[in-house]
């Protein structure tokens, strides 16, 4: 078994100190949206024992749900970002070069009453 995976722009390692192999790799897959069915397809196992191996990875480190365990895993550095650097600047100038008005900085105009034409104003005197 190789080392490293890499789905998408997202890459594990298999051999760490947090999970085993296994654990790692159906946690992985699992982080991209794969449920159990589709990951025991993937790797001809039954579904159960997908269920019951991403559970003793959870065990292991006191957490509750699969999405606590993919953050734990990112924190660790088990699971990471292929290009963390490009990411951020790509995400840093979007907002600049984007037409959406809702990414660029937003110009506040005062609000007109539109029935000032149509009702006279009272004057007190």
């Amino acid at each position: 078994m190789d080392d490293t995976i890499t789905i998408g722009h997202w890459k594990a390692y298999l051999n760490n100190l947090q999970l085993s192999p296994r654990q790692t790799l159906y946690t992985f897959e699992a982080l991209h949206g794969l449920s159990d069915k589709e990951i025991a397809r993937k790797y001809s196992v039954a579904p159960d024992t997908i269920s019951k191996t991403i559970k003793a990875a959870l065990h292991k480190h006191c957490l509750k749900n699969r999405t606590q365990l993919v953050a734990e895993l990112i924190r660790s550095k088990v699971i990471c970002p292929l290009s963390m650097g490009l990411l951020a600047l790509s995400l840093a100038l979007v907002p600049a070069f984007s037409d959406d008005p809702l990414l660029r900085n937003r110009i506040y105009r005062t609000r007109t009453n539109r029935y000032e034409s149509i009702v006279p104003t009272l004057h007190t005197t």
